[in-house]
């Protein structure tokens, strides 16, 4: 009788289980060597990729964000500009500038004593047009007159405010008013159009002085030139 606790190893059915189980290794190293090694390397690579484009993804769908509220503001300064805009003509009118501060002053019982546009600045987007003007009335007189003249169906500021006094409640002031105008070229029409406009050209200085109705400027056929 054959002993139980001793293996045989010239037992054909042994030999056969040993035979499977060292091929069984053989094709495992095999696989994880040429196959799971290689592949596992793969997979680590895509995944940090994944993990990078995950992270890109996140800041795109920020700055996208970021996006969307820079051309909100974008589109409430340039609806604010085209409000502006209508404020600010294409040419310098000197003609009208002259008759509606003649009006203001009959409005606001001023005397103009005088009245003389300088030459023009060119700026960035626009032309500033200086006019240098002298006038004579009381303090509720001067202080109406540069109201109406602030509210001037266009831009114009008052600076270099100088005032004395003239005699009893006369007083005597010196000012400079600021208009503006923009060529068409300059004008953004879009958001789109976002580009450094040409300036204009310089104007006329013609002088307006007491006692006489406003000195326009004639053109070559002798017609007021605007």
């Amino acid at each position: 009788m054959a002993d139980s606790g001793k293996l045989d190893f010239k037992n054909v059915i042994f030999v056969k289980i040993a035979i499977f189980a060292l091929l069984g290794i053989i094709v495992l190293y095999i696989w994880f060597a040429q196959v799971y090694t290689v592949k596992r390397k793969i997979i680590d690579e895509k995944t940090a990729q994944l993990t990078s484009l995950k992270a890109d993804y996140e800041k795109v769908k920020s700055s996208l964000a970021r996006v969307e509220e820079l051309k909100w503001d974008l589109q409430q300064l340039f609806a604010k500009y085209k409000l502006i805009e209508e404020l600010v003509p294409e040419k310098r009118d000197i003609p009208d500038f002259i008759t509606k501060s003649y009006f203001a002053a009959k409005q606001a019982d001023v005397e103009i004593i005088r009245l003389e546009p300088k030459e023009s600045t060119p700026m960035t987007y626009y032309v500033q047009d200086k006019y240098s003007l002298n006038i004579e009335s009381t303090y509720e007189g001067i202080g109406k007159f540069i109201a109406l003249i602030a509210n001037l169906p266009f831009t114009a500021l008052v600076d270099d405010v100088n005032i004395s006094v003239k005699s009893g409640d006369t007083r005597s002031l010196s000012m400079t008013v600021k208009t503006h105008h923009m060529v068409p070229s300059a004008r953004i029409a879009s958001i789109q159009d976002l580009r450094k406009a040409p300036t204009g050209g310089k104007g006329p200085s013609p002088k307006v002085t007491k006692g006489g109705p406003p000195s326009i400027p004639k053109g070559p056929t002798g017609k007021p030139s605007g």
